[in-house]
């Protein structure tokens, strides 16, 4: 059976009709994919900066301190259920180092970490009135191991202060033990 002449011209006008509005659809929509496509593309590139210092630092405030400087970071650990309770875990090594110019960081964490073992023997560095992540710097350059009998909970170790150590600044030895308060104006009361 064919069909009517007309109904067929009808049918290839209707086709160029959809045609045509396909493309001026096209037209119309292709700067703003293309422009999105630009601004996607530009999201997530982070200039290179010197990367600070987040070890010994708690894990919510290390990913504050990168987020603040627009730097992208990765964490490695956290235990069988991963890291759940941010506060709670502790940077203890980043890769890159602090002052390498980078713009993502490898942040390793755990529930706690360990100091360093001592590497040798050496004579014992005046930590008194120090903040912790100083303290343990020197100790770490001076390649002394090191443990800290803290008043409360360590979170930020910026934020507490060395008041007592043993052995006594000037002795000799391979670990230092550190008393720390969260200021020491009320040490020893």
């Amino acid at each position: 059976m064919t069909q009517p002449r007309h109904t067929s011209n009808v049918r290839a006008a209707l086709a160029a009709r959809a045609n045509v509005r396909r493309v001026r659809l096209i037209e119309e929509i292709a700067p703003v994919l293309a422009a999105a496509a630009l601004v996607a593309a530009g999201c997530g590139s982070v200039s290179p900066k010197p990367l600070p210092k987040v070890t010994g630092q708690s894990l919510d405030a290390a990913e504050a301190n990168l987020d603040s400087l627009d730097l992208h970071y990765s964490v490695v650990g956290g235990g069988a259920f991963g890291v759940v309770m941010r506060s709670h875990w502790q940077v203890c090594r980043q890769a890159p180092a602090s002052g390498v110019v980078a713009s993502k960081v490898t942040l390793f964490v755990a529930r706690s970490c360990d100091a360093p073992p001592a590497k040798r023997e050496a004579v014992v560095p005046d930590l008194s009135d120090e903040s912790l992540d100083i303290a343990e710097s020197q100790l770490e350059r001076a390649g002394l191991g090191w443990t800290v009998d803290p008043s409360g909970t360590v979170v930020d170790r910026s934020d507490w202060e060395v008041c007592e150590q043993n052995p006594a600044p000037g002795e000799w030895g391979t670990s230092v033990e550190l008393y720390v308060e969260r200021s020491c104006d009320d040490w020893g009361w």
